[in-house]
């Protein structure tokens, strides 16, 4: 299984992702949130 984390997650690295998610070889994918302006930090995140 493989772990990926990138602090971006761009379109090269989304493309890797749903490559191995296909591939059933990805374990757990991790990126950031940017907040310039005001970010409420109680948000509910929603996972894919």
């Amino acid at each position: 299984m493989i772990i990926l984390s990138h602090p971006t997650g761009n379109e090269n690295v989304r493309q890797t992702v749903i490559a191995f998610a296909e591939a059933n070889l990805l374990e757990q994918f991790f990126t950031t949130i940017n907040c310039i302006f005001r970010c409420n930090s109680s948000a509910t995140l929603v996972r894919t």
